[in-house]
């Protein structure tokens, strides 16, 4: 410490690595799943390593003489020392024996480095009399994050290794007749087709507005939550863009007890309809795991960072964004389709990074309004960017009957229609819904046949979606009895 701090590093090592890369001919292709030119601290290292690289991709064997040539194609070869500081490195070493252990050894000098670079770059931006600190504790989290994420390389899975992982779940999962492998709805016929929310998925859901999205989104949240008998509840996060955290509350409790919404808004309650608020509404929703995020215009770097938290801290399994539109990407991002395109790009990279479902809530264009006849929205409804459609795992489209069929049908005005319209894992499916909007609450969703949007009877197969042949699945009256869709006992059948 005589002559002041020196950054962590170990240049004997390095000189040791490039030194068994020049005599092994397998040394490079057993380094390079640990190794990166930046991870050197000697810049002839890296210059090195680079070119040694560029060998290895244009299939030549790596040796001085090629090294060499390669190094003077680049005008680098005096840079690094010349030819004879190569063949110095080859005197350090016999054999690439202990070219991994060493490797590591020098990666875990270069995160000290990184980690103290961005520490100096936080201390810096901290003395910043205009700096945010809460912007900065986002950046802090994500420098780290971004650090540990580029020290771990993933490695190849051989297919036996997939197989019996798969075996595995299956043993464990075929004697379960819920047929539910994820987060459930609550909703029994779209469980059976969803197979539950699944992990690292990105599930979006879209309708007009006024439709009852976000109702259909505090349910899936309240179902989740609650669980039943046979479903564990899981911890749910809802980031509310659009409305404030009480609002949301509001629709949990009318939901849960049935006191109309109205009522608790504007606060016209007698003690009998207090006292089934607080029986039916407050006491079994409070204990619930639900946690409420409602900033405004979020950004997208901030969402990762809270979601991070919440997963870690509160086990959160299933998060909900309402909705995807009002996100905000970062500044140097002007136009408006590359800033959604960017916003559900870091909604699925978040969904696989946490391996929790990630559903987001989107608007519909105008265009399936403007139509003179009455039609289903399609992919090509989502609004202001395609690619919400690809990167999404599943897209599932809300809408109300025409209104030409309300009219000479009283039972369908409270009625809703849910389709899937992507699906990775599985076939697509139509719902039928019954939503009260007077108490915000989904009574029921059963499962209807594709063509006549009418209740299936005793056998249902998913239509054929993006041109791929879906797998069938057969949706007997066995099945059905096991899987009954949750109905009110007092409601009557809308058909």
């Amino acid at each position: 410490m005589l002559y002041g701090k020196i950054p962590p590093q170990a240049r004997a090592l390095e000189g040791a690595i490039l030194g068994a890369l020049l005599l092994d001919r397998d040394a490079f292709h057993n380094a390079a799943e640990v190794l990166s030119a930046e991870v050197f601290y000697v810049d002839a290292h890296q210059k090195i390593y680079k070119a040694i690289e560029a060998l290895a991709h244009k299939s030549q064997p790596i040796d001085i003489l090629t090294l060499t040539e390669e190094l003077r194609a680049r005008e680098e070869l005096d840079l690094i020392g010349g030819a004879y500081y190569l063949t110095t490195l080859t005197n350090i070493v016999v054999s690439g024996a202990n070219i991994v252990s060493h490797s590591r050894i020098v990666v875990q000098k270069f995160l000290q480095r990184e980690v103290i670079r961005v520490a100096g770059e936080l201390m810096g931006a901290a003395y910043e009399e205009s700096t945010d600190a809460f912007e900065l504790l986002d950046q802090a989290e994500e420098a780290v994050l971004a650090i540990r994420q580029n020290s771990v390389r993933k490695q190849f899975s051989s297919l036996d290794t997939v197989i019996v992982k798969i075996l595995i779940r299956l043993e464990k999962d075929r004697h379960d007749d819920r047929h539910l492998t994820g987060v459930t709805s609550g909703f029994n016929d779209l469980d059976y087709v969803t197979c539950g929310w699944q992990p690292t998925d990105l599930l979006i859901l879209a309708a007009r507005p006024s439709v009852g999205k976000t109702a259909f989104a505090v349910a899936l949240a309240r179902n989740a939550a609650k669980g039943s008998a046979a479903i564990p509840a899981v911890p749910v996060a809802i980031f509310s863009l659009e409305m404030t955290a009480e609002r949301l509350g509001e629709r949990l409790l009318a939901a849960e007890s049935g006191v109309w919404i109205w009522n608790i808004i504007n606060a016209r309650l007698d003690d009998d309809r207090m006292r089934q608020l607080y029986t039916g509404g407050v006491q079994p929703v409070g204990p619930l795991p639900i946690f409420i995020d409602d900033t405004h215009s979020l950004p997208v770097s901030e969402f990762r960072a809270k979601a991070r938290r919440l997963v870690a801290k509160h086990k959160v399994r299933f998060i909900i964004v309402d909705y995807l539109q009002l996100m905000t990407a970062p500044g140097h991002i002007t136009n408006r389709e590359q800033a959604i395109a960017y916003i559900s790009r870091e909604l699925k990279a978040t969904a696989k990074e946490l391996s929790v479902p990630v559903l987001a809530l989107s608007q519909m264009s105008r265009d399936v309004e403007k139509s003179a006849k009455f039609r289903e929205p399609s992919l090509a409804d989502l609004r202001e960017s395609g690619a919400i459609e690809q990167d999404a795992d599943m897209v599932t489209f809300m809408w109300r009957p025409d209104p030409q069929e309300v009219a000479t049908r009283p039972e369908l005005v409270d009625i809703v229609y849910i389709g899937i319209k992507k699906n990775r894992q599985g076939g697509l499916a139509k719902f039928l819904a019954k939503f009260k909007g007077e108490t915000q609450k989904y009574e029921y969703v059963t499962l209807i046949d594709n063509a006549t949007l009418e209740p299936v009877g005793t056998k249902w197969r998913p239509t054929q979606g993006g041109g791929r042949n879906q797998a069938a699945l057969d949706y007997t009256q066995s099945k059905r009895e096991n899987y009954q869709p949750i109905v009110d006992p007092g409601a009557a059948d809308p058909f």
